[in-house]
């Protein structure tokens, strides 16, 4: 049984509680895009969700999605089968973070992918996390 969606209330980078509502995705739609263009279903995928909500915080402008919402390993490999990467090299989201880093800066990228964004950043130190050996 689905159902509604979880209110987010705090950012998850900085932890503030004014956020914006931008969209309110709707999970069967959202399944069927996937079942039509990529031939699998996210149903499983969405911890009983029928909705997701994707907000930008107020305070650091970051953009994100329900936490609940963010895949298995299966709908990632599923992804990348489909694609020829499912991280684009050339990320929206690499121009904006790079204004914020800098030489001496560490930097913990969680979902890496291939490290594609290490190549557009010069920091001090920088680990990449990816739970997808396929990424």
């Amino acid at each position: 049984m689905m159902s509604k969606p979880k209110k987010i209330e705090l950012c998850i980078s900085c932890g503030s509680p004014k956020l914006k509502l931008l969209e309110i995705l709707d999970v069967k739609q959202l399944n069927e895009l996937y079942a039509d263009n990529f031939g699998f279903h996210i149903l499983n995928e969405v911890n009983g969700l029928d909705k997701i909500e994707y907000v930008q915080c107020k305070n650091c402008s970051l953009n994100f999605f329900d936490t609940d919402s963010a895949g298995s390993g299966f709908f990632y490999e599923n992804l990348q089968n489909h694609r020829n990467s499912y991280y684009k090299v050339d990320r929206s989201e690499f121009a904006y973070a790079e204004n914020f880093i800098e030489a001496q800066d560490s930097v913990l990228e969680i979902g890496s992918g291939d490290g594609a964004f290490t190549s557009k950043i010069n920091c001090e130190k920088y680990i990449g996390l990816e739970f997808n050996d396929l990424a």
